[in-house]
């Protein structure tokens, strides 16, 4: 990461490129141990995300469910089922700095596949994508890494109008080097957090 970020100094793009690289190739990893175990270590060697405009996305990795509610249980295999044969439906983030506010940059599958869980759940298109699944930002201490501070993506309150499950998340993201921002999903679930997955964004680069 440092070398990646004095890199950024002079050539922000290959700064990105080989951070964006980097990520996906962690995200491949066939150890989920080893996986976990360096992208945990990138999370708290990150900085709060400090990020406007839109983000294009990409999910990194699943992270072992078994701690989920029976109603999670039976939806998140699903759910990877789907994503495994089709790619995600997920393209990134959009963020509204000013406000506090993003949502999610989805493709028109997701809105057919929201409407399984969640029918009277509305979607707005922008061009060929669509934006649904509101979200506030705040920078607090992460609930994975204690004492590391992060850009929060918090679902959950009620004027949102996110569905479940999606009114779980609780997002954390971090800026690795170069507008590359490496976020992990986590869930409210029993009293506590479950992480289930590992995502990435990025942002043009200023020249």
């Amino acid at each position: 990461m440092a070398n990646l970020r004095t890199l950024a100094e002079s050539d922000p793009q290959a700064a990105q490129d080989q951070t964006w690289t980097w990520l996906q190739e962690l995200g491949e990893r066939p150890s989920a141990d080893a996986a976990q175990h360096d992208l945990m270590a990138l999370l708290d060697l990150g900085v709060p995300a400090d990020v406007d405009g839109r983000s294009d996305g990409v999910l990194l990795r699943w992270v072992d469910d078994n701690n989920l509610s029976r109603g999670g249980r039976l939806l998140f295999p699903l759910v990877k089922g789907y994503v495994a044969a089709f790619g995600s439906p997920w393209l990134g983030k959009k963020y509204d700095q000013a406000n506090g506010r993003g949502t999610n940059t989805l493709t028109p599958a997701a809105k057919r596949l929201t409407r399984l869980i969640a029918p009277r759940y509305r979607m707005h298109r922008n061009g060929d994508v669509y934006e649904g699944f509101e979200m506030y930002t705040r920078v607090q201490e992460s609930v994975l890494v204690p004492g590391s501070k992060v850009l929060v993506l918090d679902f959950q309150p009620a004027e949102l109008g996110n569905p479940w499950p999606v009114n779980l998340i609780h997002d954390e993201v971090v800026e690795i080097a170069a507008g590359v921002f490496l976020g992990t999903k986590t869930l409210r679930v029993n009293g506590g957090y479950q992480q289930v997955a590992w995502w990435a964004t990025k942002n043009p680069v200023e020249a």
